[in-house]
Order: structure tokens, then sequence, then C-alpha cells
């Protein structure tokens, strides 16, 4: 996951009304790693600018050890 946060192998499908959140006033796409059958890190990722010296950040939003409720 450090390498590409947002390919399709670290996203996991979100409804339409959790696909995106807000993060310090900034809106994001949101992703889900699926960690265990029910468990998911549900997180946004900040890209770095162009000409930047690092490759971005990966912003942790919460962890939850079961199926979330918003995706059912």
């Amino acid at each position: 996951m450090s390498t590409a946060p947002g390919t399709p192998q670290y996203r996991h499908s979100s409804c339409n009304r959790t696909s995106n959140g807000t993060y310090n006033g900034q809106n994001y796409a949101r992703y889900q790693y699926k960690v265990t059958d029910g468990g998911r890190i549900w997180f946004f990722v900040d890209p770095a600018q162009n000409g930047a010296k690092i490759a971005g950040r990966v912003l942790l939003e919460r962890c939850e050890p079961g199926h979330p409720k918003e995706t059912e």
C-alpha cells in the first residue's frame, strides 16, 4: 500500500454516499483497504504537488474491526 495506495488492489467498493470525504476542509476520494473479511481501514490519498520531494500522503480516517454499516 505504500507505493500506490489508490490502485484497485487496495480499494474496496464504496457506496456513493461514502465515496468522498473531507479532511481538514479539503475534499478527497475515500478508499477502503480490506484487512479481514469484515474489517476495513478507511483512508484518503493526498497526492504530492508537481516537483515535490515526497510522493504524497495517506491520511487515515478510521479503522473498523467489523464490516462498516455505511457500506451495506
